[in-house]
């Protein structure tokens, strides 16, 4: 079977704080921001949604994006989904690059 799939593009999640995640993003990791969006109408579905959008530079042409929806209902987790399962993982030199700066 021949691979269709050449690369992921880009892995986007809702996060209730835009620039939050940005700046969390490139003090602790040293990602870059490469696109910031923020609109009135989503163009997808063509409907007054505001949202913002951020794109992130993450390694090797791989792109982190993170959503934030200021008219939607707060973010809540499937219930029937453990909170464990949703998640990233990042994999990084040492622990030491990351954890000093969040904490």
């Amino acid at each position: 079977m021949t691979k269709k799939l050449k690369q992921i593009h880009h892995v986007a999640y809702r996060y209730r704080d835009v620039s939050e995640a940005v700046s969390l993003d490139q003090r602790g990791l040293g990602m870059d921001l490469v696109l910031p969006i923020a609109e009135d109408h989503a163009p997808s579905i063509k409907l007054l949604d505001p949202y913002m959008y951020a794109f992130l530079a993450a390694a090797s042409n791989y792109v982190l994006a993170f959503f934030q929806l200021p008219n939607s209902p707060p973010i809540s987790f499937d219930a029937n989904t453990p909170d464990w399962v949703q998640h990233i993982v990042f994999e990084l030199e040492d622990i030491d690059c990351w954890l000093p700066r969040i904490l």
